[in-house]
C-alpha cells in the first residue's frame, strides 16, 4: 500500500477492518487539519482507522493505480494542475463508485459535484458535525450488502 503519513487509529484492535481514507489536498495544513478532523470522527465512531495523505491529484491517482482498497476519498477542489473535478472524473471513469466528499472555499463548484455523483461538498472551514455526518454516510455505504437480484 502508498500511504504517506498514514498511522492508523486503532481502538478495536488488531486484524479488524480498518476504514481507509484517501485525504486530497495541495495545501499541507489543509492535509493536516482534515486528517484531525478524520481520526477524531473514527475515535469517536470507534473505527479502525488509516488517512492517507496526497498533496496532489496526481500523487493520488498514481497511488490509485496500484492499490484501490480506499473507503472514501476527502478531496478538495482547488488543486494544481489537475484539481480534485478533475481527479473525481478520472476515479470515475475507472469505474469507482468510492464514496467522493468534495471540500472547497469556492461555492460556485458545490453543483458540479452531482455530476461525478459526490456524496457530500462542503465549504471550507469544514464543519467538524458536517464531515463527520458524510462520514458516517461512507461508512453506511461501505458496511452495506450488496444487494443481489435474481430472477
Amino acid at each position: 500500500m502508498i500511504c504517506e503519513g498514514g498511522d492508523t487509529i486503532a481502538p478495536k484492535g488488531e486484524g479488524e477492518n480498518v476504514v481507509r481514507m484517501a485525504i486530497v489536498d495541495d495545501r499541507a495544513a489543509e492535509l493536516d487539519h482534515l486528517e484531525r478532523l478524520f481520526t477524531a470522527w473514527a475515535f469517536s465512531r470507534r473505527e479502525n482507522a488509516q488517512a492517507c495523505r496526497f498533496a496532489s491529484a496526481e500523487a493520488f491517482l498514481f497511488a490509485y493505480e496500484e492499490d484501490k482498497r480506499f473507503d472514501a476519498l476527502l478531496l478538495d477542489i482547488q488543486m494544481g494542475e489537475m484539481d480534485g473535478m478533475q481527479l473525481a472524473h478520472a476515479v470515475r471513469e475507472h469505474g469507482s463508485d468510492i464514496p467522493i466528499i468534495f471540500v472547497t472555499g469556492y461555492d460556485d463548484y458545490m453543483l458540479k459535484g452531482y455530476d461525478v455523483a459526490a456524496l457530500q461538498c462542503l465549504m471550507k472551514p469544514v464543519d467538524p458535525n458536517k464531515l463527520n455526518a458524510a462520514l458516517d454516510r461512507a461508512l453506511a455505504a461501505r458496511k452495506a450488502p450488496e444487494l443481489i437480484l435474481t430472477g
